[in-house]
């Protein structure tokens, strides 16, 4: 494409072969578009260098489908959400019920993945089970995600004594392996679900509290907090 089939509209902005320099005039032509002109009668509305620009399918296409790994992620894990919410629907047989007259059986249209020992309906008890995991995972995930970053973020903006404390508390934590501090927890407070899901998250906090607390040492001197602190911001609005 020749430089000449830039409108002279964008002379005025900046891009013209009089009033650009040669990498903006060479941003200008590579993309066929200065505010918003088509390229190839196909094209996505977006923001480029030069203002607002369109994007080609090919571009877009290409970026689906380098990321087609995350997609297929994602869809997995929607199923088996989705498996676990509707267990109970979904389901063919009671996922306890024991019938010794069809243990081990294989797989076939009455029991899709065959049965235990005891009889029962291997499919019914793995979508039974979803549900069990994702009770777990997901109140531990976010519990352990709230309280890593808070801890992280008072250590690291406090500093001083506070971090002192909080930093000898996460060594103590990382010198002991995460499954003997779990069954430590577990023997203290007894079997159970509740005590699971205790001992789980005891074990699991330090280390996103120790991811959060060294960026935190570092954003707390930018320009930026130290110009709050200046004007009178407290602590808890910075």
């Amino acid at each position: 494409m020749e430089a000449g089939r830039i409108r002279p509209s964008c002379a005025s902005r900046g891009v013209g072969p009089g009033h650009a320099s040669d990498r903006g005039l060479r941003t200008a032509i590579r993309i066929g578009v200065c505010g918003g002109e088509s390229a190839g009668g196909r094209s996505l509305r977006g923001f480029g260098p030069t203002g607002p620009v369109k994007m080609s399918l090919s571009g877009w296409a290409r970026g689906v489908r380098r990321r087609w790994i995350g997609f297929t992620g994602g869809i997995i894990l929607g199923l088996f959400l989705l498996a676990g919410i509707l267990a109970s629907v979904i389901a063919p047989q009671d996922p306890n019920k024991i019938d010794l007259t069809d243990d081990l059986l294989g797989p076939g249209p009455r029991h899709l993945l065959g049965t235990d020992q005891l009889g029962r309906d291997v499919f019914s008890r793995l979508l039974y089970g979803a549900r069990s995991t994702l009770g777990l995972a997901i109140p531990i995930t976010l519990a352990v995600t709230a309280i890593g970053i808070v801890v992280g973020l008072v250590a690291g903006y406090f500093g001083g004594w506070i971090d002192m404390i909080i930093s000898a508390l996460l060594n103590a934590l990382f010198a002991l392996p995460g499954l003997l501090l779990t069954l430590a927890v577990l023997a203290l407070l007894g079997p159970g679900r509740l005590s699971l899901l205790v001992a789980l998250i005891a074990a699991g906090w330090a280390s996103f509290a120790r991811i959060v607390r060294g960026p935190v040492l570092v954003i707390r001197e930018s320009g930026y907090v130290e110009s709050a602190r200046a004007i009178g911001a407290t602590d808890r609005r910075i």
